[in-house]
């Protein structure tokens, strides 16, 4: 038998592509004048990536408006009841604490 998150998951996935069927029609006909870019690679970014990232975004930027999403973050060790034991180990980890002191530095800088 199916484990009770496994089927809600299942669930989730399933309402969010008929909601975005439903979305497709509308979004495209939405015009806009600015790039979005995510960082997706959580945990693994350095200073190098982000330099990268934000040259491509000042040379491919006719507009010279750009949304980028980060979600970097760190937990500290008296957070501990708020995770799951596996994402604890995750959120605690020195490559996020480190991300996230880089990104902050970048994002403090013009670039």
């Amino acid at each position: 038998m199916l484990d009770l998150n496994v089927i809600k998951n299942i669930i989730k996935f399933f309402i969010i592509k008929i909601f975005i069927l439903i979305s497709k029609k509308k979004i495209s006909k939405i015009k806009y004048d600015y790039n979005f870019i995510g960082i997706i690679y959580s945990g693994i970014q350095n200073k190098n990536y982000l330099k990268k990232t934000f040259k491509f975004i000042k040379k491919n930027n006719p507009t010279n408006m750009t949304e980028i999403l980060l979600h970097p973050g760190y937990a500290i060790t008296n957070e501990k009841k708020l995770f799951k034991q596996a994402f604890f180990k995750y959120y605690t980890s020195s490559k996020r604490k480190k991300e996230f002191l880089l990104t902050k530095y970048f994002l403090n800088k013009e670039f």
